[in-house]
């Protein structure tokens, strides 16, 4: 700046040694630069000291404004200073016609330039309002999610987990497989459930007569159901499936599977098939995966 400031200076002073260019901006320039270089060199430290470049940007218009209205004045008082104040009327109308033609495009063009950034701000406004109105409303519906799946899950550990219910039933179902057992026959995880299953956990018309496996299967299957329908979305659902799965112990994960692998299929309806495709999707993957697991 400085730099530009001095050519500036020198290229003034070479057009004021000329006796014919006295009187004018060169001239005057010329025969003042101690004093502009001050000034501009005030300006450049209060430009710098007050952060009067931010308040220029948001305010240049008006001082755009402003400029041209003193610099208009500048000129014709700079042209015609030395001429007396007319009291005639009609030698104002020239000096009227030359401000209003200057002047009013320039305050039009800032007019509608401000009406041009009133609309972009309005726009960027009622977008910003609309983004934080969609994030409430998923924040509100992932809040509601959140709550009622908890809930679905204490009244599951307070039906099932803290009573042991589970844990009781898998032992006898180990009780009954040994007692039952045919001879030579390997005691593992598959046969007991696949023989307790078929055997000794049905009735004849095919349905499981354990009133506590019924109400675990079918407050699972409550479970389930809501976090496939209710999920605000794909990662929230992934979320909480793993929390679920990683709640089940090994005794209900072998349950959970048996009860699948081995319905009738008097059960293979469209509820029965929908809660088998929910256990296979979140809690046990591929069925036939943990078959050969606990084979």
């Amino acid at each position: 700046m400085a730099l530009l400031v001095f050519i500036a200076v020198c290229y003034f002073k070479f057009c004021s040694h000329s006796s014919s260019n006295e009187g004018t901006v060169c001239y005057y320039i010329a025969n003042n630069y101690v004093f502009i270089c001050a000034f501009i060199f005030v300006l450049f430290l209060l430009f710098n000291l007050f952060n009067i470049r931010t308040f220029i940007a948001d305010h240049w218009p008006l001082i755009f404004a402003v400029t041209t209205g003193l610099l208009v004045v500048a000129v014709y008082l700079h042209h015609f200073y030395d001429n007396p104040i007319s009291s005639d009327p009609e030698k104002w109308g020239p000096f009227g016609d030359y401000i209003g033609g200057i002047l009013n495009p320039t305050f039009t063009f800032v007019m509608l330039y401000l009406v041009w950034q009133t609309l972009v701000v309005q726009q960027e406004g009622l977008k910003k309002q609309r983004e934080a109105q969609e994030r409430l409303e998923k924040d509100l519906q992932h809040q509601k999610f959140e709550d009622r799946f908890f809930k679905l899950l204490e009244l599951y550990r307070q039906k099932f987990i803290d009573g042991n219910q589970i844990t009781k039933i898998h032992g006898q179902l180990n009780t009954e497989y040994l007692q039952s057992k045919q001879p030579g026959e390997t005691v593992t995880e598959l046969n007991c459930y696949k023989t307790i299953i078929e055997r000794k956990c049905r009735s004849s018309n095919g349905e499981f007569p354990r009133p506590v496996l019924i109400d675990y299967f079918g407050f699972l299957f409550i479970i389930l159901r809501f976090l496939e329908k209710s999920s605000p979305d794909a990662e929230t659902k992934e979320d909480y499936a793993d929390l679920l799965r990683r709640l089940l112990s090994m005794e209900e994960k072998t349950l959970l599977h048996y009860h699948c692998e081995y319905l009738t299929e008097k059960e293979q309806e469209a509820e029965a098939k929908e809660f088998r495709d929910l256990v296979e999707k979140f809690l046990l993957r591929k069925l036939g995966d943990w078959h050969q697991t606990l084979g």
